[in-house]
C-alpha cells in the first residue's frame, strides 16, 4: 500500500472518529440540558398531579419552572352577578373570556362555564387555549351561536393554581451563555409555597 494510501486511510479514520465525537457531543448536551431542565423537581410531584409552567429568559433559555399540585382546595369563581365577569364574546367557535380584575391563569388551565341562558350550549368544561392579556382568555365552544354572552347568572370556576397564590415550588435554572450550568430550588425550599408571580424575585 502506497504512504499516500495509508495518509488518506489514517485521515478517514479520523473524520469518522470526529463525526462520533460529535454526535455523542450533542446527546450528552441534550441529556445535561433538556433532561435536568424538564425534569420535577418537587418530589410531591412523583404522587400529585401537578401543573408545570415553563418560563424563559430573554435569550430563549429556560429560566424558571414553577409547579403546584394541579387542583386546589378553594376554586376561583368569576361571577356576572358580582362583575368579576364582564361578559364572554364568541366568533367562529371560539369564546373570550373578560374579567374585571387578573385572572391569572395561562394555557392549558381547565375550568368550567355554567349559568348560560340564551345558549345553553355555552355551558361546558374546557381549557383555555391563550391568554391574550391579564383580563382575557380564550376557550374553544361547540354550537354556541356567535354574540356577546352576560347572563346575570353566567360564571366561570377553576380548581386550578392561580400564578399570584402562594401555592408553587419554582426551579430555578443558571446559564452561562447558553450552556446550562446548574438548577436550585428557589427560596432554597422544596416545599410549595412560593408565588409564581415573583419568580425573579427568589
Amino acid at each position: 500500500m502506497s504512504h499516500s494510501r495509508i495518509q488518506e486511510d489514517r485521515q478517514d479514520r479520523q473524520n469518522k472518529l470526529t463525526q462520533v465525537l460529535s454526535v455523542l457531543l450533542v446527546l450528552l448536551m441534550i441529556w445535561l440540558v433538556v433532561l435536568p431542565a424538564r425534569a420535577q423537581s418537587n418530589p410531591d410531584c412523583n404522587r400529585l398531579a401537578c401543573r408545570q409552567l415553563y418560563f424563559n429568559d430573554g435569550n430563549g433559555n429556560l429560566q424558571y419552572i414553577c409547579e403546584a399540585p394541579q387542583r386546589v382546595a378553594i376554586p376561583t369563581i368569576f361571577r356576572r352577578s358580582d362583575s368579576t365577569l364582564t361578559n364572554i364574546v364568541v366568533s367562529s367557535n371560539v369564546a373570550t373570556a373578560t374579567t374585571s380584575t387578573a385572572h391569572k391563569y395561562y394555557v392549558g388551565a381547565f375550568f368550567t362555564v355554567s349559568g348560560a341562558i340564551v345558549d345553553p350550549d355555552l355551558n361546558a368544561t374546557g381549557q383555555i387555549l391563550s391568554v391574550p392579556s391579564s383580563t382575557t382568555f380564550t376557550f374553544a365552544t361547540t354550537n354556541v351561536a356567535d354574540g356577546t354572552y352576560s347572563d346575570a347568572t353566567l360564571s366561570i370556576i377553576s380548581y386550578e393554581p392561580r400564578t399570584s397564590a402562594s401555592l408553587w415550588h419554582i426551579s430555578v435554572l443558571n446559564y452561562n451563555g447558553t450552556v446550562f450550568i446548574g438548577k436550585y430550588h428557589a427560596a432554597s425550599s422544596l416545599a410549595f409555597g412560593l408565588v409564581c408571580d415573583n419568580r425573579a424575585n427568589y
